[in-house]
């Protein structure tokens, strides 16, 4: 079996994806931006500088052992130029929506020199199939697997338009965007698509696909981050409980009920400290407005892998009450270590309430503060469901069984 797989900017999941099918056998053909010999290099250095911001542990994140079952095509000026632009954009104050489209298509076109007759399947990342990518490998007759990873456009229209307007926010990541029209389009365009959680399964069925045409794999977690939580006392009721959030914190992360569960918890008299790893640039007027500065939250900013395994093992809940996702790998990372986590459904993680973890309503930020408070006082629920939990992600959220699954998605669609 051979497989075009192609990502378009960035790194996301698919070059794990790429590593472990080919472990088993499936013959890839990755199309990606760049990979650098060297990641700490001049060139990366460089790069560096015209993005503004450190490219070196992304580019490092994305190499791949060397495999007879993988070639690899890269596209390392195009990726450069979007790069270059957004950062000239978001320094003149000009929205970056325009720019996507075009560079998204410019992505899909490019891409399209390296499909070929010799392949039986083409999986793209939503958003990378225009540009006539997908129509090229349809008229080749390779099957066409749409890899789409968060909420449907019609559902975040639907559903996160209002939350972000009262709140006085910029709204871009519905139906409405032509970036994320693009993206509705490629999985219209596909034969079957591909996504990660059965949450975004419902958004699709709610935006009128039929289930035959969707598949529900979840992505695999690093194996260092399992059980983690095991290396320090768990919570006893006899100090503040330790509250985390990883990823980047804002609306449509349910930043707002966060902040408004603290102000409950801290009028309630309930000792407890949050901190929040991971960006959170483009959220200071939800501080502002939910008060955060008089509440017991540190904000930490983005760290590497192992100062988070830190934040990991120590923490006692995990709260991630977004409105929209599809399934954060930093959900998953915190199930794992064996941490309790409190989420929504909307979240995406495979949370069996009560058993795994506990799930709450979302935009409920009286059902987070009652959670919080009901394991306050009840330690024992905390170790048991974050115990449940790491042994629910060694048990089946591998990546080795992500590419299992992925593998008989392939099967599927040629049978």
């Amino acid at each position: 079996m051979k497989v075009i797989m192609t990502l378009g900017y960035g790194r996301l999941h698919l070059v794990q994806a790429a590593q472990r099918l080919a472990n088993l056998g499936v013959q890839i053909r990755l199309v990606i931006g760049w990979i650098p010999r060297n990641a700490g290099g001049g060139l990366v250095r460089l790069a560096s500088r015209l993005c503004g911001r450190d490219l070196s542990a992304g580019l490092e994140k994305r190499r791949i052992a060397s495999s007879p079952n993988i070639e690899i095509r890269q596209m390392p000026f195009l990726e450069a130029v979007d790069a270059i632009v957004r950062r000239i954009l978001q320094r003149l104050h000009v929205s970056t929506v325009g720019w996507s489209v075009l560079a998204w298509r410019m992505w899909g076109f490019f891409s399209r020199r390296f499909l070929a007759a010799d392949a039986q399947i083409f999986h793209v990342r939503s958003g990378a199939g225009q540009g006539g990518a997908i129509a090229k490998a349809k008229r080749l007759g390779l099957k066409v697997l749409v890899d789409h990873s968060i909420a449907h456009p019609l559902y975040m229209e639907k559903h996160l338009r209002a939350e972000y307007e009262k709140n006085g926010v910029p709204f871009d990541l519905g139906i409405s965007s032509p970036f994320w029209r693009l993206v509705a389009r490629d999985c219209a365009e596909a034969d079957m698509v591909l996504v990660n959680s059965w949450f975004v399964r419902d958004t699709f069925l709610e935006a009128g696909f039929s289930s035959d045409r969707i598949r529900v794999v979840y992505q695999g977690t690093r194996e260092d981050f399992f059980s983690i939580r095991e290396q320090t006392p768990y919570y006893d009721g006899k100090r503040p409980l330790r509250i985390l959030f990883t990823g980047g914190f804002g609306f449509r992360k349910g930043g707002q009920y966060i902040l408004a569960a603290l102000a409950e918890l801290k009028k309630r008299g309930v000792a407890c400290t949050m901190d929040v790893v991971g960006s959170y640039r483009g959220s200071e007027g939800l501080q502002e407005k939910y008060g955060a500065r008089d509440l017991p939250i540190t904000f930490h900013g983005p760290v590497p892998q192992d100062a988070l395994k830190a934040y990991l093992s120590t923490a006692d809940i995990y709260l991630f009450p977004s409105l929209a996702e599809g399934c954060a790998s930093s959900g998953l990372e915190a199930l794992a270590a064996g941490l309790c986590v409190v989420a929504t459904h909307e979240s995406g993680l495979p949370v069996t309430d009560g058993q795994t973890g506990y799930l709450v309503p979302a935009r409920d930020s009286a059902a987070i503060a009652d959670r919080i408070v009901f394991l306050a006082a009840h330690p024992e629920d905390i170790r048991r469901t974050g115990q449940a939990a790491a042994r629910l992600i060694a048990s089946g959220y591998t990546w080795a069984q992500y590419a299992e699954n992925v593998e008989g998605v392939y099967k599927e669609l040629l049978a």
